[in-house]
């Protein structure tokens, strides 16, 4: 019998015109937060949840991020199969739009604890692809790679929390942030007190010296960028309940 882990569930949508989620508290709320709040407490009441954030994108406003954390994968595949999922896929395209932008989601196992860097005040986002089939010796060599990086970005970069995680799983399989013969394969998370913390960290040497050393591993290992609605890193100021 294969080991349950718990996996986090990011999906990423596009919404519909007019439509913002930035106050999900408010007492005042318009049909669209009803909505949504009605769909993140149906999310809270299945068995396995473990938490969730959410958020725009600050970049790009109308894109929204939706992080879910499930005790294992089969948590959330007994919840796709569930009475009331159909009723929930339904709520969701009264929000987002399909038509303009197919949304993106992504199932990773984490390597280290994401919690502090999706719970800092800023979140940068990224995601990196590897040729479909390439061996287990890739990922090994990128986790080393990315273990060096990882102690200067808590060190130098001053950030809250960092976490990478091998994705397991995207839907659609197809989706275009890919290029073709290649699948998104690395997720990584990284909070900072602000962007602006960000930013200095990018201008340290030894983020220069970062990115030589991935730019080393991606010409060996061919690894590339995710193209995630035309970029290929972004920040989210994430919501997350307190319970």
């Amino acid at each position: 019998m294969t080991p349950s882990f718990p996996i986090t569930q990011t999906s990423i949508f596009q919404l519909k015109d007019g439509i913002s989620l930035a106050d999900t508290t408010s007492k005042i709320a318009s049909p669209a937060v009803k909505a949504f709040i009605q769909l993140k407490e149906t999310v809270k009441a299945q068995k396995g949840f473990i938490r969730q954030y959410w958020g725009h994108q600050v970049e790009n406003s109308q894109l929204f991020v939706w992080y879910i954390e499930w005790e294992s994968s089969e948590h959330h595949e007994n919840f796709t199969e569930s009475e009331g999922y159909s009723a929930y896929t339904t709520s969701l395209g009264e929000i987002f739009d399909f038509e303009k932008a197919q949304p993106l989601t992504i199932y990773t196992k984490w390597s280290s604890d994401a919690t502090a860097a999706l719970k800092a005040p800023v979140t940068e986002i990224a995601f990196l692809t590897l040729p479909n089939g390439s061996p287990e010796e890739a990922k090994t060599a990128t986790e080393e790679a990315l273990g060096h990086v990882m102690t200067n970005v808590h060190a130098v970069g001053k950030a809250w929390g960092a976490a990478i995680g091998w994705v397991s799983k995207t839907t659609p399989s197809d989706h275009k942030a890919a290029a073709e013969g290649h699948h998104i394969a690395l997720h990584g998370v990284f909070g900072y007190a602000s962007i602006d913390d960000h930013m200095r960290w990018r201008e340290a040497p030894e983020h220069a010296k970062a990115v030589e050393t991935m730019e080393e591993l991606a010409t060996k290992l061919q690894l590339d960028s995710a193209d995630i609605y035309g970029t290929d890193m972004f920040h989210v100021a994430f919501y997350h309940p307190k319970s």
